[in-house]
């Protein structure tokens, strides 16, 4: 099957015309045409959530990590809390998943 997704709007009604016998009238040219427009609005703000997505869990994993050698090292809970600005729990939660404590 064709992907649809990196060809341009005129590409897919050429397609529909030849492909599947639809005949363009200038109405549904028109909502082909919206339907493109909306469907690559739709894809990049999937794209913007998607590294906002990672970019939150990439600094989460990193300040994980920063714990865990805080941990490692002795420093206790409450200036650790100071140092990451995580609650107590959560600190004891990683030292816990990590078989710290």
């Amino acid at each position: 099957m064709m992907r649809l997704d990196n060809i341009s709007s005129q590409e897919k009604q050429e397609l529909l015309t030849k492909e599947f016998n639809v005949t363009m009238t200038p109405h549904l040219e028109k909502g082909v045409a919206a339907m493109c427009n909306l469907s690559e609005g739709i894809e990049r703000r999937g794209e913007k959530r998607g590294r906002k997505l990672g970019e939150k869990r990439g600094w989460n994993l990193g300040k994980q990590d920063d714990v865990l050698e805080m941990l490692k090292d002795g420093v206790p809970f409450e200036k650790i809390a100071q140092y990451t600005k995580l609650s107590l729990e959560a600190i004891a939660d990683i030292a816990k998943q990590n078989k710290l404590i």
